[in-house]
C-alpha cells in the first residue's frame, strides 16, 4: 500500500518539468484493482464528483489488460496486449493487484459517465474524497462511437491512447496544456499533451511539413495512429519521482520488429503489435514506440528490413524503419500532413547513467545509415550501400555486402588506419575524448572531415579521394583499382588497368582515356566495372583520341552511332551495349568485318542506357 504525497522536486530541465504535478506515490507497492461494482468506493456522496453514481461499470476485459500491461509488463489476456514499456519496468515502483470491493485499494479502475472521455485523479490530491485519489475513470457514454472504442482499447488506438493518459494522471504526471517547449510539445516525446504534431516547423522534418497545431491544439490522428508506450518525456518525468529500474531486461536482450505487421519482439517473445493482431485493420503496421532497457548488451535487430533504415542508438535519438510504417498524426493550419519522424524512440538518460543504452545494430538489405552513441557499439550493415557513425566509443562497422562507409568527425591527421587483415581496418583517433578505436570490417571508405579514403586493397596505394562538392577528379594508375566518389560531381578515371567504379551520389562522370585492348585481350588490359551508374544523372565520358569514330570532342554522342544489342546492326554502330550482360563495347567498323568489337566496359544488366549518356571528350 503507497500514501499520495506532495513532491515539489524537479529536475531543471524544462522539458520534463512541465509533467511533474507536485503529486506522486509515497512507499508501495501501489495497489490496484478494478471495480466490479460502486460497493468498491466508500462514502460515495462525498466521493470526488460523485462519478461512482453515474452509470457505473466494470472496466471491459480488453481495458483491464491494457491496464495490467501497462503497470506490470504481464498478460491477462491476449497475447497481443502491449507489455513492451511497463512502469514497473522503467521506474522502481512495485504494483499490486488487489480486490477493491474487500481491500482498501490505491488506485481503482472503473468506467462512469460523468467522464466524457477518461481522467485520472492524481495520487494524494483528493485524498480527502473518499479516498478519489489516484482511482482512473472510462467514460462510458462518449458521443462518436467513444464508448465503443474506450471498452476496446487495442494498441494504438484512441481508445488505449486515451487509457494510457489517463493512468499517467493517476501516477502524477500533468497532463493537457503544458510549459514544455514547442519543439518537443508533441506525442513523439509525450502522450500526455493534446498536441498531436509540432506547434512549430521543425526544418528537418522537410519534405512533410510541420504544422502549428497551436491554434487548434486537439488530437487529430486517425483511429489506430496514437503512441504505443509512455513517450521519452513522460518516461524521463515518472523517474524522476520514482527512480530508474536498471533490472528490467538487464541481460542481453535482442529486439526485433515486423517490416509487414509492425508487431514487436523481445527475445522472439512477442511483446504488442498495432490494432488486436487478429483483425485486419486498414491502418495497421504502424510503430510509435520508446524503448527503456535496464541493462545487458542489447541490440536493435532490423535485418529482415529491406527499406532503407535509418538507425540511431543515441538517448533521445530516433530510428526509422519505414516510410510506411510511420504514424499519421494530423493535418496542420496549413493542412498538410504531418507524421512522426521515427518509428522507435530511446528513452533519456536518467543521472547520466549509460546503462539503459542499446549498443548494438543489425541493418537489412537496403541502403542503411547507422549511428551509434557513447558506447562500445556494433553495427552490421547487411546489403546495401550503408553508411556508419560508430561516434564515442571503441566501436565495431561491418559493412557486410555492398560499397560502405564510415564517418569520422575529425581531420585525418587526428587519425591513425591500421589494416589488421583482409577487408579489416582499425582506425584510431588519437584526440581526447574523440572517437576511439574503432574496427572497420567489409568497409570501403573512411570517410573525414577533410578528406575520405578509399581503405580497399589495391595495386596502388590506398587514394584519398573526392571531397569537395563539385569538380573532383579522380585517378587510377596501372593496376586493378577501386575509385570512389562521394556526396558530390565527381570524375573518375580508372586510366589502365581493369578498375572498379564508384560514383556514390552527385552527377558523376566515368572517364574512358586510355588505349583499349583488342577482341582477345579486352577484358584483360582494360575493363572497367562502373558500379553504380545513375542513369537520371551520371554520364560517361570517352575520349575521341580513342574512340576516333565517334566524332569531335565537345558535343553529346550522335544516336545513329549507338546501339542496344549484342553486336552492330549497321555500319554506323559503333559504341553497342549489351542490356543482357550489361557490357559496353566499341565497335571501330561497326557491322563491317574489318575489326571485331572490344569490351572496356560492365555496367549492370537491363538499363535503360541511351545515346545521350555518352558525351565526347
Amino acid at each position: 500500500m503507497a500514501t499520495g504525497i506532495r513532491d515539489a522536486s524537479k529536475t531543471g530541465n524544462l522539458y520534463i518539468d512541465p509533467l511533474l504535478s507536485g503529486w506522486k506515490w509515497d512507499g508501495g507497492p501501489v495497489t490496484y484493482g478494478f471495480a466490479q461494482s460502486v460497493a468498491a468506493y466508500e462514502n460515495l456522496n462525498n466521493y470526488y464528483y460523485g462519478f461512482p453514481l453515474y452509470h457505473f461499470q466494470p472496466l471491459s476485459s480488453l481495458s483491464t489488460a491494457a491496464y495490467q500491461g501497462l503497470l506490470t509488463g504481464q498478460r491477462s489476456l491476449a497475447e497481443t496486449s502491449m507489455i513492451l514499456t511497463p512502469v514497473s519496468g522503467f521506474t522502481n515502483l512495485t504494483f499490486a493487484q488487489t480486490d477493491p470491493s474487500t481491500t482498501h485499494t490505491d488506485m481503482r479502475f472503473g468506467m462512469s459517465s460523468l467522464a466524457p472521455y477518461a481522467t485520472g485523479l492524481l495520487p494524494g490530491e483528493h485524498a480527502d474524497r473518499s479516498g478519489a485519489d489516484g482511482d482512473v475513470w472510462i467514460g462510458n457514454t462518449g458521443a462518436y462511437g467513444a464508448a465503443f472504442k474506450l471498452q476496446n482499447p487495442v494498441n494504438g488506438s484512441w481508445g488505449y491512447y486515451t487509457h494510457v493518459w489517463a493512468l499517467g494522471k493517476a501516477l502524477g504526471l500533468n497532463a493537457g496544456y503544458m510549459d514544455i517547449p514547442d519543439d518537443k510539445d508533441f506525442q513523439e516525446y509525450t502522450i500526455m499533451t493534446y498536441n498531436s504534431g509540432p506547434i512549430v516547423e521543425l526544418p528537418e522534418s522537410r519534405p512533410i511539413k510541420s504544422g502549428l497545431f497551436g491554434n487548434s491544439p486537439e488530437i487529430q490522428n486517425l483511429n489506430y495512429y496514437y503512441p504505443q508506450t509512455y513517450m521519452m518525456l513522460d518516461i524521463a518525468a515518472l523517474q524522476q519521482m520514482y527512480g530508474a529500474n536498471y533490472n528490467f531486461r538487464d541481460t542481453d536482450t535482442v529486439y526485433r520488429w515486423s517490416p509487414t505487421t509492425g508487431a514487436v519482439y523481445v527475445d522472439g517473445v512477442l511483446n504488442g503489435v498495432l490494432g488486436d493482431g487478429l483483425t485486419d485493420h486498414e491502418k495497421a503496421n504502424k510503430i510509435l514506440q520508446t524503448i527503456w532497457d535496464g541493462g545487458g548488451i542489447d541490440t536493435y535487430d532490423l535485418s529482415s528490413y529491406s527499406t532503407d533504415l535509418k538507425v540511431n542508438l543515441a538517448p533521445g535519438e530516433y530510428s526509422t524503419f519505414s516510410e510506411g510504417q510511420r504514424m499519421y498524426l494530423g493535418r496542420d493550419v496549413h493542412d498538410e500532413n504531418w507524421y512522426a519522424r521515427g518509428n522507435v524512440y530511446n528513452a533519456l538518460l536518467f543521472n547520466s547513467d549509460p546503462r539503459s543504452l542499446i549498443e548494438n545494430a543489425k541493418g537489412g538489405s537496403g541502403n542503411d545509415i547507422l549511428i551509434g552513441n557513447l558506447a562500445a557499439n556494433q553495427l552490421w550493415g547487411g546489403e546495401g550501400k550503408d553508411t556508419f557513425t560508430g561516434g564515442a566509443g571503441n566501436d565495431v562497422l561491418d559493412g557486410g555486402v555492398g560499397s560502405d562507409i564510415a564517418i569520422f568527425s575529425g581531420a585525418k591527421a587526428s587519425y591513425t588506419i591500421t589494416q589488421v587483415a583482409e577487408g579489416s581496418f582499425v582506425v584510431t583517433d588519437t584526440r581526447t575524448n574523440g572517437d576511439g578505436e574503432d574496427v572497420l570490417v567489409n568497409i570501403d571508405l573512411a570517410k573525414f572531415n577533410d578528406q575520405t579514403v578509399a581503405l580497399i586493397p589495391s595495386v596502388q596505394p590506398a587514394l584519398p579521394i573526392a571531397t569537395k562538392p563539385d569538380a573532383n577528379v579522380v585517378l587510377g594508375g596501372r593496376g586493378r583499382d577501386k575509385l570512389y566518389g562521394s556526396g558530390g560531381d565527381d570524375k573518375i578515371n580508372g586510366l589502365e588497368g581493369s578498375d572498379r567504379l564508384v560514383g556514390g551520389s552527385g552527377k558523376d562522370a566515368f572517364i574512358f582515356s586510355t588505349e583499349l585492348g583488342t577482341n582477345e585481350t579486352d577484358r584483360q588490359v582494360n575493363f572497367d566495372t562502373i558500379a553504380d551508374f545513375a542513369l537520371k544523372q551520371d554520364e560517361i565520358w570517352l575520349d575521341n583520341a580513342v574512340f576516333k569514330k565517334l566524332g569531335a570532342a565537345g558535343g553529346t554522342l550522335k544516336e545513329s552511332l549507338f546501339t542496344v544489342g549484342s553486336k552492330a546492326k549497321d555500319k554506323n554502330d559503333y559504341l553497342i551495349y549489351n542490356r543482357k550482360t550489361g557490357v559496353l563495347f566499341y565497335d571501330a567498323d561497326g557491322s563491317g568485318t574489318k575489326s571485331k568489337p572490344v569490351e572496356f566496359a560492365q555496367l549492370k544488366k537491363n538499363l535503360a542506357l541511351k545515346y545521350d549518356h555518352f558525351l565526347i571528350v
